[in-house]
């Protein structure tokens, strides 16, 4: 019984940590479609067209959350940094992220809805 009372706590507390990020990503130009399943802070990194992003989403208060990102421009043999940055996130809720680009770099428009699932 002690047995299954764990299993259970803990196959919930897991379940309770899972979001899906859904979005864009809006960069020079070019807007690309992400649609990612999550746990809390764990690092996630994927190519979209030419470039990469990599980010991380951190458990706050209640439905708040923080995602950190980058996004980096892969360009033949060497990796370019685009932007980097961190904020605020809700769930259930569009959040629009405007960050500026690197010295030289373009300013990059994200759009992420995070859902628990």
């Amino acid at each position: 019984m002690k047995i299954l009372i764990i299993f259970i706590f803990l196959f919930s507390f897991q379940a309770s940590a899972c979001w899906e990020l859904k979005g864009t990503i809006a960069v020079d130009g070019e807007t690309f479609t992400i649609q990612q399943k999550v746990n809390h802070a764990k690092d996630y990194s994927f190519q979209v067209g030419t470039f990469i992003f990599n980010f991380k989403i951190i458990t706050g208060k209640a439905k708040n959350h923080t995602i950190t990102y980058s996004l980096v421009e892969k360009k033949q043999a060497k990796l370019n940094l685009i932007t980097t940055g961190e904020d605020e996130i809700s769930e259930q809720k569009m959040k629009e992220i405007y960050a500026k680009g690197e010295q030289g770099q373009p300013n990059t428009i994200f759009t992420f809805f995070l859902k628990h699932i």
